[in-house]
């Protein structure tokens, strides 16, 4: 009868101790899931101040250099005075490219969508629509497929405006 007894004790001994393993491996994996997001939040902070003071020169540049103001945007005719100025297109190119890795970054999992709207989504989506004209130029010169993740990036940024309200982030 003890053997019974004991026999009992010992298979709930386990089963409590199974349990108590389940729930410890748990914790740890959702521990480690909390560890990477701050990693992600981190990485995508890290990113975007390494850069942004540089990428908002580049299109201070070309804002002043073309006189945008407000919500306008670059026209056919400043797009060719680029392509006949280097100097002035690499401004151009430095902003799409810094666009382009962080698309590519967020598809992947480096960096965090959140963080990146809250510290300048309705700026990344004007300047992208101001300049839009050039990858107009870049589709129809090189490739359809060129800066598709980027409109893609854009796109999700926008569309978080629009279910918020902001109207004025619409595509026009």
């Amino acid at each position: 009868m003890w053997d019974l007894i004991f026999s009992g004790m010992e298979a709930f001994g386990t089963i409590i101790g199974a349990i108590l393993i389940v729930k410890q491996i748990s914790l740890t994996r959702e521990s480690n899931e909390k560890n990477e997001l701050i990693k992600r939040k981190e990485m995508t902070l890290n990113a975007y101040n390494a850069i942004s003071d540089e990428l908002r020169k580049h299109n201070e540049i070309l804002k002043e250099k073309f006189n945008l103001q407000g919500h306008s945007k670059l026209s056919k005719d400043d797009m060719s005075v680029l392509l006949e100025n280097p100097e002035l297109m690499k401004h151009l190119y430095f902003i799409y490219d810094y666009f382009a890795r962080l698309s590519i970054g967020v598809k992947n999992g480096i960096y965090d969508l959140d963080v990146l709207i809250d510290l300048s989504g309705r700026w990344m989506v004007r300047t992208f629509d101001r300049y839009e004209v050039y990858i107009e130029y870049t589709r129809n010169t090189y490739s359809k497929e060129i800066y598709k993740e980027t409109e893609e990036f854009i796109n999700r940024i926008r569309k978080y405006f629009i279910k918020k309200g902001e109207q004025n982030l619409e595509k026009s």
